[in-house]
């Protein structure tokens, strides 16, 4: 894991300051536990990254969340979600106990997907997919030695987030081996 100075001065030359949001932007900052709290007041969290599908909800609107259904089930309650995708109904949402990020079906009828072990564990990820994404070739298609590497790199930084081929990364690495 990179120190998180690294890690911001890397977010600040992708998206600049304008594109990273930081809690204090937000009235959730003490709903927080103060792992996740200090985490996105000192580094932040990118507000869009286009190779991950992520857009982040506005820090007005941010909240907790009790879920049920097949979220309830895998285990999780409250979640904080920070991002809701093209489907309106899958976030991703930081589970307030454990920490741990998931992708999740707000119904509650599908099971959540593992993304990463923290919440600076994905920002970690999502920065360094974002730093691929603009170094290709749009013409590249398939898993070349470079998404290898960075499949590596990822795996090496949170095991657990390619410990199965369901976790979301393994599914992510799969489509872009495809060409998809």
């Amino acid at each position: 894991m990179s120190s998180e100075k690294a890690l911001r001065g890397k977010m600040l030359k992708l998206w600049g300051s304008e594109g990273i949001v930081t809690v204090s932007e937000s009235p959730i900052a003490p709903l927080l536990p103060s792992q996740i709290s200090n985490f996105v007041s000192d580094v932040g969290i990118p507000k869009a990254v286009p190779a991950y599908d992520f857009n982040l909800l506005d820090p007005k609107s941010w909240k907790i969340v009790t879920l049920g259904g097949a979220n309830r089930e895998a285990g999780l309650k409250d979640v904080w979600p920070i991002s809701q995708h093209e489907s309106a109904d899958v976030a991703t949402g930081v589970d307030l106990a454990t920490g741990q990020v998931f992708d999740l079906d707000l119904r509650g009828e599908q099971p959540p997907a593992f993304v990463n072990s923290s919440l600076p564990c994905f920002v970690e990820f999502v920065t360094l997919v974002e730093e691929r994404r603009l170094a290709v070739e749009p013409d590249e298609i398939g898993l070349t030695d470079v998404d290898q590497r960075l499949r590596e790199e990822l795996e090496a930084l949170d095991p657990k987030a390619f410990a199965d081929e369901g976790t979301v990364w393994s599914m992510y690495f799969e489509e872009i081996e495809y060409g998809l």
